[in-house]
C-alpha cells in the first residue's frame, strides 16, 4: 500500500488548522460585537442577545423614537429583550439630535420633524450606525430592518426611500411617507408595514400637517404609494379576522389589509388599522410579537435554487386544493394566488418546500400562480380539474 510522506501530511494538517483559524477569525467574536459604538452623538444603545452566535448572520432591527423622546424610552415601550433572546436578533435604539427647544427629533420627511430647519443628515447617521454594527457583528445583510413610532415611523419610511438597497423591511407606527411620490424613489422593492390608530389626533389616520410643515399622506394613501412602487396589485386583500393589539380599546380592534399579489420580489405592503386607538397605543405583547415576526419573516431575496416552484397539485376529497412547493431557498416567502384573486402566503421550510392548502374552493378547475421571494419565475398549474 502506498503511503504519503509524513512531511506532506504535516503540511496538509497545518494548512487545515490555519484555514480553520482563519475561518473562525473571519466572523467577529461575541465580545467584539458588544463593544460600545459612538458616532458623534454619544454612546448608541443596542442589545446583543446572549444567544448571539458570531458564526451565523444575525438580523438587525433599528428602533427609532418619536418626537421629543429618546432611544431608551422607545426601547422600553417596545420591550424586545425576550424576543431578541428567543429569536436571535440584535436591536439598536439610537438617539436623534436635540432642537433649540430641547426636543429630540429625526429629520425624516419634509412633514416631520425638523421644525427649526437644521438640515441634519439623519439618513447618513443611521446608515453609519448600520455599517458600524456590521463592522463588529455578523449582521445578516438581507435582514436589516427599521421601525419606529411617529417621527421614528416617518424616519423609517425615509430610510426605505433612500436606502432600499440596505433595508429589507420597515414597520412604521403612526408615521407616514412623503406626500409627493417623486420625493421617494427607492432603488428596489422594500417590504412595508404601516400601522395607524384611526383615532390618532396627532398624526391623523387620514393625513394632514403639523408644526406648519408640508402635508403628510394618510395611512391608506401611504400603503397605496408603496404598493405602486413595489409593483403590487392595487386591490388589497382584507384579513377577515380582527386582532387585539391595544389594551385600552375593548375587544379586538385591528384590521389587516395586505398587498401581496403581483409584487416584485422583495416587496409587499401591509396596513394594520387600529380602530379607536390614539397616537401612542397601549400595545400588548401580541402586538410586539407580531411586529417582530413581520420584520423577521421579510428579507431581501436571494438567488433561487431552481426555477420550478410546483412539485405537485391535486384536490382532496373535501374539495380543498393542495399545492406542494419545492426547490426554493429555505425560509423564503412564497405567495400562491388563486384565479379568483385570493392569495395565501407563508414561508418555505428550511428544505425549500411547503404544502399549501386552498380551502372552500368552488366546484370546477382552478388555476393557481406560485412564486417566491427569491425571484423565481411565476409557475402556473390547475388544481381540482375534475371539480371534486
Amino acid at each position: 500500500m502506498c503511503r504519503r510522506p509524513t512531511h506532506v501530511l504535516t503540511v496538509l494538517l497545518l494548512g487545515l488548522v490555519a484555514f480553520g483559524f482563519a475561518a473562525v477569525g473571519a466572523a467577529q467574536t461575541a465580545e467584539e460585537c458588544r463593544q460600545p459604538i459612538t458616532l458623534g452623538r454619544g454612546p448608541v444603545g443596542f442589545v446583543v442577545p446572549s444567544t448571539y452566535n458570531p458564526q451565523k448572520p444575525t438580523p438587525l432591527i433599528v428602533l427609532l423614537h418619536p418626537f421629543a423622546s429618546a432611544g431608551s424610552l422607545h426601547s422600553s415601550y417596545m420591550q424586545l429583550g425576550e424576543q431578541a433572546e428567543a429569536k436571535k436578533f440584535i436591536y439598536a435604539y439610537p438617539d436623534g439630535t436635540t432642537n433649540p427647544a430641547g426636543k429630540g427629533f429625526w429629520n425624516a420627511t419634509d412633514a416631520c420633524c425638523d421644525i427649526f430647519g437644521s438640515g441634519v443628515d439623519d439618513t447618513a447617521y443611521l446608515l453609519s450606525l448600520v455599517e458600524a454594527l456590521e463592522a463588529q457583528c455578523n449582521i445578516d445583510p438581507r435582514r436589516i430592518y427599521f421601525g419606529g413610532l411617529s417621527n421614528g415611523g416617518f424616519m423609517s419610511h425615509r430610510m426605505a426611500c433612500e436606502h432600499a438597497d440596505k433595508v429589507a423591511a420597515i414597520a412604521s407606527l403612526a408615521g407616514t411617507t412623503f406626500d409627493r411620490q417623486r420625493d421617494c424613489r427607492p432603488s428596489e422593492p422594500v417590504h412595508v408595514l404601516q400601522i395607524h390608530g384611526t383615532a390618532d389626533q396627532t398624526i391623523s389616520y387620514g393625513g394632514g400637517r403639523i408644526f406648519g410643515l408640508p402635508r403628510y399622506p394618510g395611512a391608506k394613501r401611504t400603503v397605496r404609494h408603496w404598493a405602486r412602487r413595489n409593483g403590487c396589485s392595487r386591490q388589497p386583500e382584507v384579513d377577515p379576522l380582527l386582532l387585539d393589539f391595544d389594551t385600552e380599546v375593548p375587544e379586538a380592534e385591528s384590521t389587516v389589509e395586505r398587498y401581496e399579489r403581483a409584487c416584485e420580489p422583495g416587496g409587499s405592503v401591509e396596513l394594520w388599522s387600529l380602530e379607536g386607538s390614539g397616537h401612542v397605543p397601549a400595545i400588548n405583547n401580541r402586538f410586539r410579537k407580531d411586529w417582530v415576526d413581520y420584520l423577521l419573516e421579510h428579507r431581501k431575496p436571494a438567488a433561487c435554487v431552481t426555477r420550478e416552484a410546483i412539485g405537485a397539485a391535486f384536490c382532496r376529497d373535501d374539495g380543498a386544493g393542495i399545492v406542494r412547493l419545492k426547490g426554493g431557498e429555505g425560509r423564503a416567502r412564497y405567495t400562491v394566488e388563486l384565479d379568483t384573486g385570493r392569495t395565501v402566503s407563508g414561508l418555505l421550510k428550511p428544505n425549500g418546500r411547503a404544502r399549501v392548502v386552498l380551502r372552500d374552493l368552488e366546484a370546477g378547475p382552478h388555476e393557481v400562480t406560485v412564486r417566491w421571494d427569491c425571484g423565481a419565475e411565476s409557475t402556473r398549474t390547475v388544481v381540482c380539474p375534475s371539480g371534486q
